[in-house]
């Protein structure tokens, strides 16, 4: 990866001239020494990097002022000293957003800050009587060759997939989540959350229409306002859905030279070119369409191999080699993507909005507008809606973390079964159903971060997920996103005058289900040997007798079985990387 870093921190004894050579550790050539400062050594490439003032620490990756339109750092030192006293004062997630690291020493503490659902991800593990923090767990591994497998996390993630944690699949690597601060008064360690969107939900809401459109216009332009600041030109993902096209609109309001890509595999239920061609001929940018080749995906290579968990998914590798190939057509250095847009803007799809409305105002004429909504936006009867609506109002019915056993072995079920679900963050189910699904969502947005593999060539950016303006989204009630019977209404309303005319009312939503079919029938046998003789099955994890039977008929084989088995695949490719040592 281009874009990569090591922080060690420790006591300052622990700590004197250049540790790394020192210890010997396996740093990268490519890393370059970023900082030396009392207890706090910095290395990394291809990343930005700010100095505090009086060399009281770093911050590596974009910041920006959350009061102001402005960055944080303009090389002045008045800015650095500015920035310098928010992070002593604890106070960086109220007054900086961006996609950051901060890591800074104040009153006999060392603290590492990552801001919400920044790009760089930290991993943390204590290395001797030090602490490595990396981007690259593949690196953490190769300083403490003796980490193992944490068996029982791989397994309960495949059973409810990946939840936000600060576990990961190797016994002793940690990860430090969206708005979490690692705290160190050696030798003591500690987590602390200082962002919590909890805290932005149970703040007052937004009640009035207007304020709620005024500011949700007021933030996104401020998100695409950064991103055009940076230096690259942009490849934006371009599907022709609503959250692609947020950005594009915005986008082509500014000089900033922007491409947009549309992905597809031919004809079919996930062919999105019209939809994309309509929208650019109307905001008069440039598009281009690559399709997706099946021969572009290798199963038995894992895109996260560099990371503590397989997050990213096997046949994403040929949309980023298809990004990656785009960019370079264009001379693009930067990869903007509108994920999580769905989590951001509430779209929910669910009778929640209603148990809200029904905890707040009762039964009634308002309570009846939003069943109706409901319904329209779900294309569903409002009898069911309220029925269901009405459930969840009184506790009866709730959302919960889907679990998957399919093709898993019976000694594993048998002991998933003995254990406790996990528990979701303390205080949730305080919540009115509908702010407590809209969180859940936001909670489990951060996985797309981790999803994409193009980094060595393009810079990954998702505007959709900046921390302004995902605390205004929390506050917002959840009725006030199906308004006339539209799923996320509010943004559409918000953005009414830049959106193109087919896109205003667009509910439909495309995807990659086609190809990932494709990739999976291309590489059957690969896929065959890999389930019923690789990893998976020899820990007894994998059934293999399902996984025969499910082979024998490919025909009738279902679109939700081939992603469950493309699933494990992507674990065992993951698992092979971690057993050899290498990506």
């Amino acid at each position: 990866m281009n874009a990569g870093y090591l922080l060690l921190v420790g006591a300052p004894d622990d700590l004197q001239g250049d540790i790394a050579p020192t210890l010997r550790l396996p740093i990268s050539e490519n890393f370059a020494v970023l900082f030396r400062g009392e207890g706090i050594r910095a290395y990394g490439s291809g990343i930005e990097v700010n100095a505090l003032a009086g060399n009281a620490g770093i911050v590596l990756g974009s910041c920006e002022m959350t009061h102001v339109p402005a960055s944080a750092f303009d090389g002045s030192a008045s800015a650095a000293a500015q920035v310098t006293e928010i992070f002593s004062a604890g106070a960086a997630h109220e007054q900086l957003w961006g996609s950051f690291i901060g890591c800074y020493s104040s009153q006999g503490e060392i603290t590492l800050y990552r801001s919400p659902f920044s790009t760089l991800s930290a991993f943390w593990r204590r290395c001797g009587k030090l602490v490595a923090i990396s981007n690259d767990a593949l690196l953490l591994r190769k300083m403490v060759p003796s980490l193992s497998l944490d068996e029982r996390y791989l397994v309960d993630t495949l059973i409810s997939d990946w939840q936000p944690s600060s576990r990961t699949s190797i016994a002793g690597l940690n990860s430090l989540g969206s708005g979490e601060a690692l705290i160190l008064r050696p030798p003591e360690v500690r987590c602390q959350r200082q962002w919590d969107p909890l805290a932005h939900v149970q703040a007052p809401p937004i009640m009035d229409v207007d304020e709620a459109v005024e500011l949700l216009r007021r933030y996104l332009k401020r998100s695409i306002s950064h991103e055009v600041r940076q230096h690259g030109k942009i490849l934006l993902d371009y599907s022709g859905g609503l959250d692609s096209s947020l950005i594009a609109s915005l986008l082509a309001d500014h000089p900033h030279p922007f491409t947009a890509v549309n992905y597809h595999f031919g004809p079919g239920i996930g062919d999105e070119r019209d939809y994309a061609r309509a929208a650019m001929q109307y905001l008069g940018g440039e598009l281009i369409e690559q399709q997706l080749d099946p021969d572009h995906v290798d199963l038995e290579r894992s895109a996260a191999a560099s990371l503590p968990h397989p997050y990213r998914r096997a046949f994403v590798q040929g949309v980023d080699r298809a990004a990656v190939d785009a960019g370079a057509r264009v001379g693009a250095s930067r990869s903007l993507n509108g994920a999580g847009g769905d989590n951001v803007f509430s779209h929910l799809q669910s009778s929640a909005p209603l148990a809200d409305a029904l905890r707040n105002f009762g039964p009634g004429p308002f309570s009846l507008r939003v069943a109706r909504d409901i319904a329209n936006a779900a294309d569903a009867s409002v009898v069911h809606v309220m029925k269901q609506g009405v459930l969840k109002a009184l506790g009866l019915s709730r959302r919960k973390i889907r679990q998957d056993f399919q093709f898993l072995s019976e000694e594993v079920q048998r002991l998933a079964l003995k254990r406790s679900g996990r528990e979701r963050a303390g205080g949730v189910s305080k919540l009115g159903p509908g702010k407590q699904e809209h969180l859940m969502m936001m909670n489990d947005a951060e996985f797309h971060l981790l999803g994409f593999d193009r980094g060595d060539a393009l810079q990954m950016s998702f505007p959709l997920l900046a921390q302004p303006l995902i605390e205004i989204c929390l506050r917002i009630p959840s009725w006030m996103w199906v308004r006339n019977g539209i799923n996320r209404s509010l943004i559409r309303e918000a953005f009414s005058r830049e959106l193109p005319p087919s896109i205003k009312r667009r509910g439909s939503k495309g995807g990659h289900t086609d190809y990932e079919y494709a990739v999976f029938r291309r590489h059957r046998a690969k896929a065959r040997e890999l389930l019923m003789e690789g990893h998976l099955a020899r820990m007894g994890i994998v059934d293999r007798a399902s996984v025969e039977i499910a082979f024998r008929d490919m025909i009738r084989m279902e679109v939700g079985t081939v992603s469950r088995l493309m699933r494990l695949i992507d674990y065992e490719a993951w698992l092979s990387a971690w057993r050899n040592g290498n990506g």
